[in-house]
């Protein structure tokens, strides 16, 4: 079987595109074999894509942790499926269903967007010190734990400190 090695992010998946749906296969096992970074590909994750409509376009994605659990959610992954997905059929936007959520995906020439569920917010959960200023962030959940900050004013290049 042919697939990809891909990032997003700084996360980097094996991604295999336009299985036939429900092709029976061991994912979680395949995934400990070849995200193995000694002795496999070498991934955070193994990522696998089923085109189920195309108009309007919807793939069925799972996506599998490296240590071969299911991860419930993980936006890269689906930014690196619609990626393919847009490179192999042309698609701009389209669907991509991950554990029973369908998240819409958009691709331009220079990004990829994807939509998140997001589940019940709690506020100040952790704290941060960015340029010596105290930055609260709130915990969402989208399948997986975030924090999340408000700021006026995102830096790429601006260092933080986790407070305790």
């Amino acid at each position: 079987m042919r697939f990809r090695k891909i990032h997003g992010a700084g996360n980097d998946f094996v991604l295999f595109s336009d299985l036939e749906p429900g092709i029976d296969k061991d994912w979680s096992k395949e995934a400990e074999r070849l995200c193995a970074r000694r002795t496999g590909v070498g991934a955070d994750g193994l990522v696998v894509s089923s085109l189920i409509e195309n108009s309007p376009a919807l793939l069925e994605v799972g996506c599998f942790n490296a240590d071969g659990s299911i991860a419930a959610m993980c936006g890269n992954a689906l930014r690196c499926t619609a990626w393919a997905a847009h490179r192999d059929h042309g698609f701009q936007e389209m669907g991509l269903r991950m554990a029973g959520v369908t998240h819409e995906a958009v691709v331009s020439d220079d990004s990829v967007w994807v939509t998140a569920e997001v589940g019940a917010i709690r506020p100040r959960r952790v704290q941060a010190m960015i340029n010596g200023k105290p930055t609260w962030f709130d915990s969402a959940y989208t399948g997986t734990e975030h924090v999340v900050a408000v700021v006026d004013d995102v830096e790429p290049s601006t260092p933080f400190w986790w407070g305790d």
